[in-house]
């Protein structure tokens, strides 16, 4: 198998919810004979970009309540063309980066093969995936494609990081082409001082960059968790004085960066994930690879992940107290056990295992490409 020339693109490995995604992308292909040249779109814009950039999103704020990405007012802050000439790469590794970092409008033949890991449904769902019901943002998706043009992605190869992301986009009718799966990638975790816990007290926890981001779902949830016997740990930025609990006590701990995840896993037993659209978050392969079950929602990218012993898919829109305590008590009677198979299911998506995929699809997509 050839070794490759990677030109990694990511609009940062620190900041963002796609960060950890694209960390453990690059973790992976690290294991393999690979030279990477790593580029983050947020080290490598123009002050006159930043400033742009940092207007876009004033105006998204102001008109949506929410970074859509809808507006670009300047050039990309990236020129992708020049990167390619400087240095002359054998693949192009996208990962989840708008059309205001990187110019998506061209793609000339002669091109290194270019593939776009799918973190999130931007471009391929426009803006209205951020609140799907919100009847704005489905007249705004009719201008979006004016807005912003999509050619390389077009001609690019996608990778989809679950089963249900390729299911959502089947009938996208401006891109048509296969889309590969391949999972997330997750290093096993530390070790944790792990107490078996009873239902005398289970303690949950939430993590999300945004905590108060109606996608991620946790007001949602609260009515579920609001008994005497559960305690719920957050983590994230944002607002949670107005949060309803009678029973529950609360825990904030604030945001967090990368790094020794330890400090966070260790502070509870279930790992709840209610959003009700989402592609497939990293927190769920990262809490079981320190042993932690998780309970998510059905109908999302989760089902790629949590499976028979490592925990449990939920309807967290319309399940009932009930239901929901049935699944605890479940998972708490036989804590060791959920443990052990979350320790054992993280093993097939080590960095090693999934560097390797990718670099299976590299060597299939480019040879390919040099038959055409």
């Amino acid at each position: 198998m050839k070794s490759f020339k990677i030109l990694f693109v990511v609009p940062s490995l620190s900041k963002g919810g796609a960060a950890s995604g694209a960390r453990n992308l690059l973790t992976a292909l690290q294991t393999q004979n690979v030279e990477i040249i790593v580029v983050e779109a947020a080290n490598h814009q123009s002050r006159f970009s930043k400033l742009f950039r940092f207007i876009e999103r004033l105006f998204d704020h102001f008109f949506f309540n929410s970074n859509i990405h809808f507006f670009k007012f300047f050039k990309a802050s990236i020129d992708l063309r020049q990167l390619i000439t400087i240095h002359s790469p054998d693949v192009v590794q996208l990962c989840n980066i708008s059309g205001n970092l990187v110019d998506y409008s061209y793609y000339t033949e002669g091109m290194p093969v270019v593939f776009h890991r799918m973190s999130d449904f931007w471009p391929y769902k426009g803006c209205q995936h951020y609140y799907k019901e919100d009847g704005r943002l489905e007249k705004v998706n009719r201008w979006f494609y004016f807005m912003h043009s999509f050619e390389l992605l077009i001609q690019a190869n996608r990778v989809a990081p679950s089963r249900w992301l390729i299911n959502e986009l089947s009938d996208n009718k401006v891109f048509q082409s296969q889309i590969d799966f391949i999972p997330n990638a997750v290093s096993l975790g530390g070790s944790i001082t792990v107490k078996d816990p009873a239902l005398s007290l289970v303690k949950f926890g939430f993590i999300s960059t945004d905590l108060n981001d109606e996608r991620k779902g946790l007001k949602r949830m609260l009515s579920l968790v609001d008994h005497e016997n559960f305690e719920l740990h957050l983590f994230g930025a944002g607002n949670t004085s107005d949060l309803s609990l009678d029973h529950c006590k609360v825990i904030t701990h604030g945001r967090f960066e990368g790094g020794d995840l330890s400090h966070v896993f260790s502070n509870f037993d279930i790992l709840l994930c209610p959003s009700l659209y989402d592609n497939s978050p990293n927190v769920v392969l990262e809490a079981m690879s320190f042993g932690i079950p998780v309970i998510g929602s059905i109908d999302t990218g989760m089902e790629s992940y949590i499976t028979a012993g490592t925990g449990h898919l939920f309807d967290f829109a319309s399940g009932s107290k009930a239901m929901f305590y049935n699944l605890v008590t479940e998972v708490i009677d036989c804590y060791p056990s959920y443990r052990e198979s979350c320790l054992a299911h993280v093993e097939k998506f080590s960095p090693e295992n999934i560097g390797a995929s990718y670099l299976e699809l590299y060597n299939l997509k480019t040879h390919r490409s040099k038959k055409r």
